[in-house]
């Protein structure tokens, strides 16, 4: 478990990081959205 966990962190920590950027960005877009078209 140990082994792999450690192999994993770089690609782990990379896709959570992508992850929340992303989905920050798209909530970003929707409040934007909602107040251009509102």
């Amino acid at each position: 478990m140990g082994n792999q966990l450690n192999g994993l962190d770089r690609y782990h920590d990379v896709d959570v990081k992508g992850l929340l950027i992303v989905s920050c960005f798209i909530m970003l877009l929707g409040k934007c959205g909602r107040l251009w078209y509102n």
